[in-house]
């Protein structure tokens, strides 16, 4: 369950906050399931989610003005490709409004996003070439076997922190498997 780590993350990050923003895709159908997941784990948590959903590479800037005028205390971005494919404008505006923000890959905090928790692509990318490699040499795709990622990466942004004037615990930088400086 990313999502909830997603969210236990942050809460340990900013224990103070609340309110979130969680942004989807509208096009991507796995965010409807890990949207449910997010709800549970804020429950859990103390926190109340709003929902957010991105219409498209054009409607990021749209969902960035959405989530300012209703002021929450964090933002939460679930992984998607077309979202990763604007990460540095979204980091550059989340920054900007110096929110406290959790993303869905590492590629965010290497932008300059605050933290990211989630698989690591350049991981994601050699096992698809290992699986393009095979159906080349000639194997069926049918019988090739569907992997799941078993690694996670918790990453945080430490120049990030400081410049929105955020302390993060000592206790979550520890817990980090990388540090961007």
């Amino acid at each position: 369950d990313v999502t909830a780590k997603m969210l236990e993350l942050f809460s340990q990050a900013m224990p103070a906050a609340k309110r979130l923003v969680v942004l989807t895709r509208s096009d991507n159908s796995g965010h409807d399931g890990q949207w449910v997941q997010a709800v549970d784990a804020a429950a859990r948590l103390g926190l109340t989610l709003q929902r957010i959903q991105v219409a498209g590479y054009d409607g990021v800037d749209r969902a960035l003005r959405e989530s300012a005028e209703l002021r929450p205390d964090g933002l939460l971005l679930l992984s998607d490709p077309v979202l990763v494919s604007r990460r540095e404008h979204i980091v550059q505006v989340v920054n900007e409004m110096r929110l406290p923000a959790i993303y869905g890959h590492g590629e965010f905090a290497a932008a300059g996003g605050l933290m990211s928790y989630g698989v690591n692509l350049g991981d994601q990318f050699k096992r698809a070439a290992y699986y393009v490699d095979r159906i080349l040499k000639g194997a069926n795709p049918g019988d090739l076997p569907i992997e799941q990622p078993s690694a996670f990466e918790f990453t945080i942004n430490i120049k990030t922190a400081a410049r929105i004037g955020l302390s993060l615990p000592r206790e979550l930088r520890l817990r980090a498997d990388r540090l961007v400086e």
